[in-house]
């Protein structure tokens, strides 16, 4: 699994097509859910409003979004003529509409998409451009930027209109990016790389090493144990064989028994502190999960190493058989006690590494619809890319609902007094079924990036890569 995982991260990194949310419109549209939320609250407070009052309270807010964008719209006027006396004043009026534009949260900015009849589109799209070449740093910069818009110019209306449905659906997904990210799932996500956490260049390597070691000795230590417990059978049957025997063999082999059971008993203790390390370290490396969770896996984690160890000290300086025999006892008690726990511990550390994969691959939908448009502009037919997208964002959607799930269930067992080994299957199977979903869309990525390519827009992955963030305003 950790193969698979790791393989996607590295094409979607390669592919050079993920790009970060972006703040400002991630906190607006977070605005606009809290608006969202005050109206549902007041709505169940108060149920006999008429729709009158309702269609009132609405017009108001309608009113409100209008002054303010004619406001804005001023405001921009006036500051790009100061800045630009010659500017010619359409050119003017077309890179301040897109910017008032770019200013609305993202609900309203595809709702505006969306009801734009083509001829508006292609204005508003006319003024993105426009606002690019303004902000444009180099000439080589602006060159592309013009001869993007005279491509938009040249389009059919066939073509303007595929160009307005790319656009809307790109919308759409950031401001499912910013939903996303309001949720408690993903809430760890929100730092640069997608990370829950940054951990010390120097730890996060010491940590590895640590990781690889326990891996070893684990390895070395499931070794031993096998051997040791074949040990332990053969003078245990030979033991048994001599039950009613005292000659002097029979005497060694009781004696030897001892020795036998001493030491699968500290093999046994070894594969387990081995084991426990080894997770500990992964938690330790692991950038998916946030310090506060990793702090508490690796505090449980560690009483479960000093239990084991202070049982290891008793094995070490038993020597009868009934202070084996309690030892082992001890010993079974606390693995009944722990295994379910460890799994759970496990499970969350891989889980959280794939909510990260997701928080990626929802900026990776963006990126693609990005290239689309760039092909469409370019009049290149997209349907079967597009329809492969589609796809795509399908399979992204189910690894997140089934990521969500399985947050859920692992909440759920953790809030529990005594282990729940039903809850964290079922998590441990939401889990499988995301991380089957990502594999999915890692082979459809492939299939996409042949597709782009096969059409001849591969330079459109580097344009979207470069142009689009300066057109989007830092979008």
């Amino acid at each position: 699994m950790r193969k698979i995982l790791i393989g996607i991260i590295f094409f979607i990194l390669v592919s050079g097509l993920v790009s970060a949310a972006k703040r400002g419109d991630m906190a607006t549209n977070a605005l606009a859910d809290d608006d969202r939320n005050d109206q549902n609250r007041n709505d169940v407070q108060a149920p006999a409003a008429t729709a009158t009052t309702l269609q009132a309270a609405q017009e108001t807010a309608q009113v409100r979004v209008q002054q303010n964008q004619g406001q804005g719209l001023s405001d921009c006027m006036q500051e790009l003529l100061k800045k630009q006396p010659n500017i010619l004043r359409e050119k003017a009026q077309a890179i301040c509409n897109y910017r008032v534009h770019n200013m609305l949260t993202l609900a309203n900015r595809a709702q505006q998409i969306e009801s734009a009849d083509v001829s508006e589109f292609v204005e508003l799209q006319r003024g993105k451009i426009e606002s690019s070449i303004e902000e444009c740093p180099t000439e080589e910069c602006k060159t592309r930027a013009q001869e993007r818009l005279q491509r938009v110019e040249r389009l059919n209306e066939a073509a303007q209109k595929r160009l307005q449905n790319i656009e809307q659906k790109r919308v759409r997904v950031l401001q499912d990016i910013a939903s996303l990210q309001a949720k408690p799932e993903f809430l760890s996500y929100k730092m640069e790389g997608f990370r829950a956490r940054v951990v010390n260049r120097n730890l996060l390597e010491a940590a590895k090493n640590n990781f690889l070691k326990a891996k070893q000795d684990y390895l070395q230590a499931r070794k031993n144990y096998k051997e040791s417990l074949l040990k332990f059978h053969e003078i245990k049957k030979k033991v048994q064989e001599c039950k009613e025997s005292e000659t002097d063999e029979c005497v060694s082999y009781k004696t030897e028994i001892i020795t036998r059971t001493k030491e699968h008993l500290m093999n046994s203790v070894e594969n387990i502190l081995n084991h426990l390390n080894k997770l500990k370290s992964k938690v330790e490396s692991s950038e998916s999960v946030s310090s506060e969770e990793a702090g508490e896996i690796m505090a449980k984690i560690e009483e479960k190493i000093a239990a084991v160890g202070s049982i290891k000290n008793k094995i070490q300086v038993a020597e009868t058989k009934d202070g084996l025999v309690d030892a082992a006892k001890e010993l079974r008690e606390i693995l009944a006690k722990s295994k379910i726990k460890l799994k759970e511990y496990a499970a969350r550390t891989v889980n959280a590494r794939i909510g990260g994969i997701i928080a990626k691959s929802k900026q990776l939908q963006v990126r693609l619809e990005r290239v689309l448009s760039r092909m469409t502009e370019r009049g290149i037919d997209t349907t079967t890319t597009q329809q492969m997208v589609d796809e795509f964002n399908a399979l992204i959607e189910n690894a997140r609902s089934n990521y969500e799930l399985a947050v859920a269930k692992f909440k759920e067992a953790k809030a529990k007094e005594t282990p729940d080994e039903k809850l964290i299957q079922e998590a441990q199977q939401y889990m499988k079924d995301a991380h089957k979903s990502l594999k999915d869309a890692q082979q459809k990525l492939k299939d996409i990036t042949q597709s782009i390519r096969e059409a001849g827009g591969e330079s459109e992955i580097n344009e979207a890569e470069t142009e689009e963030d300066a057109a989007e305003g830092g979008e």
